[in-house]
């Protein structure tokens, strides 16, 4: 270990292999900052022939541009079906997607199948439905069944924004209690 770090440094100058820089470094301050670019020499390809006429319609300043057809409305539907893949792909079992899946179907119909995303209003009203709120033969769910409906819409939801394929969510963040 006898060497300190002033002892490698001097070593390292007298080196051969560090020949190669300092040959480089010499060679880069006798070189002009600013070397004149190389003249690209003409091709010998034919030249393009010339634009065909068009008699489509001009805008002031040249053609109409064609716009892309606006996206379709993502809906609802699709929205769940998507979380519910991404919840497989997550490694949840078959009931955990079966039981989600059975909430977001809730949803899905008390909203409509071609239904786009809820605002806040309509996914407080859908909660307060008796879809969420009472089983088919009229009686109250249990509180835990009623909150597990709730969340299936609002996770489905709130990772559909956070995946980029909606651009708002009816839940705020941190905006309102969901429990």
């Amino acid at each position: 270990m006898g060497k300190s770090v002033k002892d490698r440094t001097v070593t390292v100058e007298h080196e051969p292999e560090a020949q190669w820089m300092r040959d480089r470094v010499a060679a880069a301050r006798t070189t002009p900052r600013k070397a004149k670019a190389k003249a690209i020499p003409p091709t010998t390809a034919d030249p393009p022939p010339p634009p065909e006429e068009d008699h489509a319609p001009r805008a002031a300043f040249g053609t109409v541009p064609e716009l892309p057809a606006p996206p379709a409305a993502v809906t609802l539907k699709d929205v769940c079906a998507r979380w519910l893949d991404h919840m497989r792909g997550l490694g949840k079992s078959q009931a955990t997607v079966a039981s989600y899946a059975g909430d977001l179907e809730i949803a899905t119909k008390h909203f409509g199948d071609g239904a786009v995303i809820p605002t806040a209003d309509e996914v407080r009203a859908y909660e307060e439905s008796e879809a969420v709120t009472r089983t088919r033969t009229g009686k109250p769910k249990a509180k835990p069944t009623i909150l597990k409906t709730r969340r299936a819409l609002r996770l489905a939801v709130t990772w559909a924004k956070g995946a980029g394929i909606i651009d708002a969510s009816p839940y705020a963040a941190g905006g309102r209690d969901h429990g």
